[in-house]
């Protein structure tokens, strides 16, 4: 009698060749403990830690970096691993973003929106946005600015005048 990594690895070495369906029953037997694990690290995103390691693990499978010596669980695991760490350094950086975002001094305090000035920032041409964040978020000068643009302070200036305008009218600042 197999062990169940070996059926695991059968079928892992089937779904390689592209059987579809022996993908199927791996990811319908290796689903549950990885979603625990994965809830775990990440709480209520842990679904979407383990759809992307299904999405991972297919292409590696397809692509042939699959090594069936090592096991098909703590491959898996490696991956929803990576996948919930991924996932905390992204919304540790999107929570940074917003706080930043948020203490902008063009964008009235009153008003928690920092979802939309991030939205409203990301809808700017990128030399606009980079003006803008560089100046108001960061705190350089228009001289730093210029020399990481490779722009004059003109340029620089007239980016800001343009952004701003830009992100007070998507915000309805208009005043």
């Amino acid at each position: 009698m197999a062990s169940r990594d070996d059926e695991l690895t059968a079928l892992a070495l089937r779904a390689s060749e592209g059987d579809e369906e022996a993908f199927e029953v791996l990811v319908a037997r290796t689903r549950p403990a990885l979603t625990r694990a994965a809830v775990g690290l990440v709480g209520a995103a842990g679904e979407d830690a383990v759809q992307e390691t299904y999405i991972r693990a297919y292409v590696a499978l397809l692509e042939g970096r699959f090594r069936a010596g090592r096991g098909v669980q703590p491959w898996l695991r490696r991956i929803v691993t990576r996948v919930a760490i991924d996932l905390l350094r992204a919304e540790s950086r999107r929570r940074r973003r917003e706080a930043l975002v948020a203490r902008l001094p063009w964008v009235r305090a009153e008003l928690p929106r920092t979802g939309e000035v991030r939205t409203a920032l990301e809808r700017l041409p990128a030399g606009q946005r980079a003006a803008v964040v560089l100046k108001d978020v960061v705190g350089w000068t228009a001289k730093e600015i210029s020399l990481a643009l490779d722009c004059s302070e003109g340029a620089v200036e007239q980016r800001l005048v343009r952004g701003r305008a830009a992100l007070r009218k998507e915000l309805g600042d208009d005043e």
